[in-house]
């Protein structure tokens, strides 16, 4: 076997262990416990902590799926300006006119839902940028000292990107391994 043969051939077996490992991914689970609830009916609070991003899209997705505990809270994932508007209204004057735009009806997120009986949850292509967290309660105020449990799933895989890349390498060592 040529130089040539060799060095296209490990080309095509680099790019298909590649492609094997991309299509199974890696997944990130966790729990965070005891998160303060809201006690302002229908309005949503943010974190003050951004959520990790995802620097990387080009070249990898990672798809997150957000449950929790309770009925009575909805959550949601917003941009920065969605946060600070909301941080600039104060709580309870949403439906008095305030701003409107930080209840569970309208609120501008990316990602938001509720749970029904640890079902549904919230789902996020985690995209790169900073995106906050936002929490609230659905109808009623919400005795406040009432805590929820919060379980997370992220998904890492390969993008189509990745997948054209590796399989324009395995062409190219093709190539190389038969016209050389």
């Amino acid at each position: 076997m040529e130089k040539e043969q060799k060095i296209g051939y490990g080309l095509i077996t680099i790019s298909v262990i590649l492609m094997i490992i991309g299509s199974v991914g890696y997944t990130v689970e966790g729990d965070v416990n005891d998160v303060p609830t809201p006690n302002v009916p229908d309005f949503v609070f943010f974190s003050d902590e951004p959520l990790p991003s995802n620097p990387a899209g080009l070249f990898f997705s990672a798809d997150a799926h957000i449950t929790w505990d309770r009925d009575d809270i909805f959550l949601v994932i917003s941009d920065l300006d969605t946060k600070k508007e909301c941080d600039n209204t104060p709580a309870g004057l949403g439906g008095f006119g305030g701003s409107t735009s930080c209840n569970s009806a309208n609120i501008d997120s990316v990602a938001g839902g509720a749970n029904n009986n640890n079902v549904d949850g919230v789902k996020w292509n985690v995209e790169s940028g900073e995106y906050y967290v936002g929490i609230g309660s659905k109808d009623q105020a919400i005795a406040q000292g009432t805590d929820i449990n919060v379980h997370y799933k992220v998904d890492i895989g390969f993008s189509f990107v990745s997948y054209l890349v590796c399989t324009l390498i395995a062409a190219t060592g093709l190539a190389y391994a038969r016209f050389s």
